[in-house]
């Protein structure tokens, strides 16, 4: 999974009670009102199959609404086509692989948390950020199925007890769980590999795979964006985490140049160790572009506020 795939499945899970209680109300309604129809019961003093259905509208709605604002990723302009990026020829553009010197770059890697690989069968270079276990979750993950699984309030004979409280308790855990569970295992690898044999700059980021052309690679900018943890749809206050980003700005055909986000560095909520880390991939970005004959920077007339391609 990428990392936006993965914050979509974040808020899919804050959203599921909803959807669940919607879909709930709405098989409640119907069957009540087939019922009804059918002469099966009498409308009493409780709520009628059409008055449940109209009140399922009600979280289905919200659900729906608040689905179509996670999933949507609006942009300026529609991608680039993967031809009008593609290897424009197999022609390789490779020059002085000793200039890249690949060990003088391992400790801004390092600090960076990236692993830098040179000279690999499949590519000259390649620049790798792996997610880590966070076990600290794991023990979370634990403890929440321990308390609501293992050892409910309401226990008989030494065994579980199939009461109400145990059954919700049993469900909040699932639910709690697997947002845990997401938080623990290390769940997207992002990679780019230079291959100038191919002339191609490969972007993988979990399954999904982008080939560029190696020589459409016009600059290379390192930016520092900020990432707010504010959620448009329900507009709650968080903090705010800084972090590097090497962007490269390539040239696509009837397009001009085109920005795409290529790797990042670590989030810090302290700017001060942010800019640290720009500093770290700036080196590593320079050092690239000096080898593959290409610029730094932003280019000239770029909009600086461009938001880079995922």
């Amino acid at each position: 999974m990428t990392l936006g795939q993965t914050r979509i499945v974040f808020r899919l899970l804050f959203l599921l009670p909803i959807g669940v209680l919607g879909l709930a109300l709405l098989g409640i309604g119907l069957s009540r009102l087939v019922a009804e129809l059918s002469g099966r019961i009498t409308p009493d003093g409780t709520l009628s199959g059409f008055g449940t259905l109209m009140v399922s509208l009600l979280p289905l709605g919200a659900f729906g609404l608040i689905f179509w604002l996670v999933v949507r990723r609006p942009q300026k302009l529609p991608r680039p086509e993967p031809d009008a990026l593609a290897p424009e020829s197999s022609v390789g553009i490779w020059r002085h692989a000793e200039d890249l010197e690949i060990e003088g770059l391992r400790d801004s890697a390092d600090r960076l948390g990236l692993e830098i690989e040179g000279r690999s069968p499949s590519a000259a270079l390649s620049l790798v950020r792996k997610d880590r276990w966070r076990f600290g979750y794991l023990v979370a993950l634990i403890v929440v199925l321990i308390a609501t699984w293992v050892a409910p309030p309401t226990i008989e004979n030494g065994g579980l007890a199939l009461t109400p409280i145990n059954a919700g308790l049993a469900v909040f855990g699932t639910w709690l769980g697997l947002y845990l569970l997401l938080l623990t295992l290390p769940i997207s690898t992002r990679r780019i590999e230079f291959r100038p044999e191919h002339n191609a700059l490969v972007l993988s980021d979990g399954r999904r795979s982008r080939r560029f052309g190696l020589s459409r690679l016009k600059f290379l900018e390192v930016r520092l964006r900020s990432e707010s943890t504010r959620d448009s749809e329900i507009q709650q206050a968080r903090a705010t985490r800084h972090h590097p980003a090497l962007i490269g700005w390539f040239e696509v055909e009837d397009r001009g140049l085109c920005s795409f986000r290529l790797i990042d560095g670590p989030r810090e909520k302290d700017r001060n160790r942010a800019e640290n880390h720009r500093k770290d991939l700036q080196l590593i970005a320079e050092r690239i572009a000096r080898s593959f004959g290409v610029e730094t920077g932003l280019p000239p007339k770029a909009d600086q506020e461009s938001v880079p391609y995922e």
